[in-house]
């Protein structure tokens, strides 16, 4: 039987369970809830033991038929316990006394980390089916049962994450929070998981304030966390990385367009083809509207087309074109950068016709211009478009496994409640 430094036990008419309690797990502390009727027992109990060094505190139920009020004599006794001894280093025994004491009692503890034990035995009168024999008693330690429900909330969270549902997950973590014992560890998976929240929606700023030292530091100590710290560092760098390449998110960068990419992925992989076909659209324009503006200076929004080295035809057609208009679209900077003999704009003339097919369902689609749903043929013809022309044809690195976002194994939660 494995010592316990403080103990929580009922008493009822018997003093014997509680006597062979104590003298199993030699605690220095004792809290013993007892009802009027059973209160006077305690001096024998002592005399029993005789151990002065042991602190034994009385604390009085009034009705011992009550659960509700043994919860509250419960919580009073532990406040008293815990001044001497950590969750672990006390055990509850919840045999003796009414079962509306032990109830009372069980329910008060069970949020709080100690380890439970019950007197049980096989020689029991009435043939059996009556009470353990005195004499015959055995210790039983017995696991929470709430630490199973507690599991279970924990692979809950676990499906939420991996399935990047964050704001589901962050529901069920506040539950755990109430019910564990490791309180700093899953608030700082709240705040991590806060962070991926903020980041899928590109709030950024929002999700690096997640990543902060504290609250990896928290995650570092956990050994069994060392491949998730890995995974998380390394996004949490990468996001870094990508506020100073863009000036805190002010510009457009390599590291951007390669999020938004794998920001388009995980949508698809969720079955949400319409999100990541708008998201591979508008990537596609970014990188237009970043090549105008980092090799040729002009913003798409304020183009002046003579600065540009244009055919006086093309200049005169442009100005004509958009005079009094703000702003070009995606098809329209394009055609600028074909007509400026750029790469990009040369690569997508050359396919135009097969992302004319992928912008015809855009424009159709509920989240543009019509009310059709996109498929995900739509979203494998976009994206191998952008792999194609973009990845494979023009090398732009939008691949980054530096913005994929980790996958969590429910296993290293083990033991860990």
């Amino acid at each position: 039987m494995q010592k316990a430094k403080a103990m929580i036990i009922t008493l009822g008419g018997t003093v014997e369970p509680v006597i062979k309690s104590i003298r199993s797990h030699k605690p220095k502390y004792i809290s013993i809830i007892a009802s009027q009727e059973s209160i006077n027992q305690i001096s024998s109990i002592s005399q029993e033991i005789k151990n002065p060094a042991i602190k034994i505190k009385k604390v009085i139920v009034d009705d011992h038929q009550s659960i509700e009020e043994t919860f509250c004599k419960a919580n009073e006794a532990y406040d008293w316990i815990s001044k001497f001894a950590a969750p672990n280093e006390v055990v509850v025994d919840f045999t003796p006394g009414t079962k509306a004491m032990s109830v009372g009692l069980f329910l008060a503890m069970s949020n709080k980390g100690v380890r439970f034990c019950y007197i049980g035995g096989k020689k029991r009168t009435k043939e059996g089916v009556g009470i353990v024999e005195s004499g015959h008693e055995e210790i039983i330690e017995i696991k929470n049962p709430l630490e199973t429900f507690q599991q279970d909330k924990i692979n809950q969270f676990v499906e939420f994450f991996n399935s990047q549902l964050f704001a589901a997950a962050d529901r069920t973590l506040e539950e755990i929070i109430e019910n564990t014992n490791k309180k700093t560890l899953f608030k700082a998976i709240k705040k991590i998981n806060n962070g991926y929240y903020f980041w899928d929606l590109f709030h950024y700023k929002e999700a690096i304030k997640c990543f902060r030292s504290t609250v990896m530091e928290r995650i570092f100590e956990e050994k069994k966390f060392k491949d998730l710290y890995n995974a998380i560092e390394n996004n949490r760098k990468f996001l870094e990385v990508m506020s100073s390449s863009t000036n805190k998110f002010k510009n457009y960068s390599l590291e951007l367009f390669s999020d938004v990419y794998e920001n388009a992925q995980r949508r698809a992989r969720a079955g949400h083809f319409d999100d990541a076909v708008l998201r591979l659209y508008r990537l596609t324009e970014m990188i237009a509207q970043e090549r105008l503006k980092a090799r040729y200076g002009q913003d798409s929004s304020t183009v002046n087309f003579d600065a540009l080295k244009l055919s006086e035809e093309n200049r005169y057609r442009w100005k004509d074109t958009y005079k009094g208009k703000k702003g070009l679209g995606l098809n329209a900077i394009y055609d600028l950068l074909y007509d400026l003999n750029d790469e990009l704009g040369i690569a997508f003339q050359l396919n135009r016709e097969s992302f004319k097919k992928v912008q015809d369902s855009r424009n159709l689609s509920f989240l543009a211009h019509g009310i059709q749903p996109l498929e995900e043929k739509t979203y494998t013809e976009i994206d191998g478009f952008i792999r194609e022309i973009f990845i494979s044809e023009l090398k732009i690195g939008l691949i980054d496994e530096r913005a994929v976002f980790p996958k969590i194994d429910k296993n290293i939660f083990t033991d860990i409640q």
